[in-house]
């Protein structure tokens, strides 16, 4: 049996792994006896046009070197793993399969190399949140010592779990293992990167933390509950990074949103009756992590947990197969959570459900000769949902692999389509009590709150007709291809796409988040019509160069000539982006050239352009000249077919470009001398 059975590959091409590293990657993994056919799909960071949905929901793991591709967000949103390609050669040599968090190439994840272990001198709640804290960020936890573990979280030493990890640094001659308080994990996270260990020895009392702040909870109050029973000390921790992020933390008669680990106690009820958005640390730390807010019932695990078990889940041992990354450990606590039991290895006598992504393996051939029961994943998902546990025959629970789609992929079930009126837990992100409503103000004969034409780009939410209809009444029309009349973008960061790259052809007014329409759906869902205007959403507050971080997000070097004037670089782009770019210039598109000629044509005859021909070695003419210059837009290792250009276009003004200089020079809204290969 093959090292990587089960596994269906994307291997992503980019400047960081060369085509022919990405060729000997797919030799080495059909070396282990791999031989799933098409099992390996080799692609261009730099191709616009992404893998399917539908085709990405089968990929198991993939390996890049960058995070720049199109598929990335939707990869995170599907919890497929994403590694370096060190992944695949090491897990080779050691002839197992590596930890695949230790090699992420996200630099948002910058504790991916670090695996914590709390001492006795931890306290439970104080673990907890640690173990979330570090889980968010890319790294991993356990409960005892391992051959993994990088770091000892202690406030004492003088324990037996101190004493091995000392006896084993002094065996080493090294720190292998570093001993640390809590502070050094929080204060990172605090100042966004892995801080120097050697100031945060116990014993110690200063700190180091170098904090990154933002606007991301501007205008929000948070309370949280003390049934956390964390520390002081991690406690003003999690103070910190909420004040750091424009947020406070007052009392219950000042707060307008809710952090608690249960959903029980007077807050939690409070919380719920004045509608107050209501999460837990996980929740906390996503957003800290992904800059952005989200509502917390989107994914199950960011809200208060139930806190007596689920009835009879004391009886379930559950185990999976094909699941890996963060989606087995989503799982994992899911099954933790409600009760039940959660074990690496099918056993007989014990094991009494196997969750299956694929149904293949050694695993799912014992457990169906041993008579466990097989389901998928939904199973699970709905019995936390609905805190009831789900008929394990239902057909639906017994779909793997292909036949189950997109929408049912790992997370993707909403907590709120099981909330029950007994557990009075109200999922509204609005935090307006009806018995605090202001006078309605009158809306203008035939105006409406809003006067957007949105076009989605890069979205893993999808708008049903009726929450169309519902976006049209407040003054948002949601259309499929760049118009005219088209004002907004709305997409999860600034992107490469053909729709995002077309749509700047129309000088649009916004560039927002899809956390406005999220937003706003939800303010229709719980306000009526006529008294939206006073509570609907600010758009200003769903900018996206409000969720962006041009100093260290490495795509925002290779869009903007001058990543440093950060959120400027997106008014620029709104206030001088038009359709006459590329209008001095008549278009040769090579043939070969990644995205396909016809589509990236269509992207230059957007702005301006007004000869644009397919380019290749057979071509025996070019076309009458209209504009100025002439150019080639081709590989930059494509010699022969740029020899060939310039044979044709001899006496003439030309360029010769790469693709990059194309989307340079729209996202800075001029003639960039960048990625020019060659001119007259």
């Amino acid at each position: 049996m093959s090292l990587f059975e089960g596994h269906r590959f994307l291997i992503i091409q980019s400047s960081e792994l060369s085509a022919t590293k990405a060729e000997n990657l797919k030799k080495q993994i059909i070396s282990t006896g791999y031989d799933e056919e098409g099992g390996i799909l080799i692609k261009r960071n730099s191709d616009l046009i992404p893998v399917s949905n539908e085709k990405l929901a089968k990929v198991t793991l993939i390996v890049s070197n960058t995070v720049d591709f199109v598929e990335y967000q939707l990869a995170e949103e599907l919890m497929i793993p994403v590694v370096r390609d060190a992944w695949v050669v090491d897990s080779i040599a050691a002839n197992l399969i590596e930890t695949l968090r230790s090699y992420s190439p996200d630099p948002k994840y910058f504790l991916s190399s670090v695996s914590i272990c709390c001492a006795a001198s931890i306290c439970k709640g104080d673990k907890e949140a640690l173990f979330s804290a570090v889980r968010s960020f890319g790294g991993i936890h356990t409960d005892h010592l391992s051959r993994r573990t990088t770091h000892l979280i202690a406030v004492d030493t003088d324990d037996d779990m101190c004493r091995m990890a000392i006896a084993f640094n002094q065996a080493c001659e090294r720190d292998v293992i570093r001993i640390v308080r809590p502070e050094w994990l929080l204060d990172s996270i605090i100042s966004k990167h892995r801080l120097e260990e050697d100031r945060y020895g116990v014993g110690s009392k200063e700190r180091y933390a170098e904090p990154v702040t933002s606007a991301l909870f501007k205008g929000r109050t948070f309370f949280l509950d003390d049934d956390f029973n964390i520390s002081s000390r991690v406690s003003s921790s999690l103070k910190t990074l909420i004040e750091q992020h424009g947020g406070k933390v007052d009392s219950e008669d000042r707060a307008d949103t809710y952090i608690g680990k249960y959903r029980v106690g007077d807050m939690y009820q409070l919380a719920n009756q004045e509608k107050w958005p209501t999460g837990n640390l996980n929740w906390l730390f996503w957003m800290l992590l992904h800059e952005e807010w989200i509502t917390p019932g989107k994914i199950m695990l960011h809200y208060p947990y139930p806190k007596e078990p689920l009835e009879g889940m004391d009886r379930v041992v559950v185990s999976v197969t094909h699941y890996s990354g963060d989606s087995r450990l989503y799982l994992q606590q899911l099954v933790e959570i409600m009760g039940g039991t959660f074990t690496k290895n099918l056993r007989q006598f014990t094991t009494t459900h196997l969750l299956v992504a694929k149904p293949t393996g050694e695993k799912y051939k014992y457990a169906q000769e041993w008579n466990i029961k097989c389901l998928n994943h939904l199973w699970l998902e709905e019995s936390y949902a609905k805190w009831e546990l789900q008929d394990d025959s239902d057909p639906r629970y017994l779909k793997f692999g292909d036949q189950l789609d997109v929408a049912h992929a790992v997370g993707h079930t909403s907590l709120e389509i099981g909330l029950t009126s007994s557990q009075s837990t109200r999922m509204d992100s609005q935090d307006v009590s009806s018995s605090l409503e202001m006078p309605r103000k009158k809306l203008k004969p035939n105006s409406k709150p809003y006067d957007i034409v949105a076009i989605l780009t890069g979205c893993d939410r999808e708008f049903s007709a009726s929450d169309l209809r519902n976006f049209s009444k407040v003054g948002i029309k949601v259309v499929e291809q760049p118009t005219n009349s088209l004002n907004c973008i709305i997409a999860p960061g600034i992107l490469r796409t053909e729709k995002f790259l077309k749509s700047l052809s129309k000088s649009p007014k916004y560039l927002l988040t899809p956390m406005f329409l999220i937003d706003v759906l939800a303010t229709i869902n719980s306000h009526k019509v006529d008294n939206f205007e006073r509570v609907k959403p600010r758009i200003d507050k769903y900018n996206l160069s409000r969720h962006i971080n041009f100093k260290k997000d490495p795509k925002m070097k290779e869009l903007f000539l001058d990543p440093s004037l950060g959120a400027q670089n997106i008014v620029n782009l709104i206030e001088h982006s038009n359709s006459k770019l590329f209008e001095t210039g008549d278009f040769c598109i090579s043939a070969t050239i990644p995205g396909g000629p016809d589509l990236i044509s269509s992207i230059v005859k957007s702005f301006g352009c007004q000869v644009c021909l397919i380019f290749d070695k057979k071509t025996k003419r070019l076309p009458k000249k209209v504009a100025a210059t002439r150019y080639l837009l081709c590989e930059a290792k494509d010699e022969p077919l740029q020899a060939h250009f310039r044979k044709l276009a001899e006496g003439e003004h030309y360029r010769i470009v790469e693709w990059n200089w194309v989307v340079m020079s729209i996202f800075n809204t001029k003639l960039v001398d960048r990625f020019i290969i060659n001119e007259s």
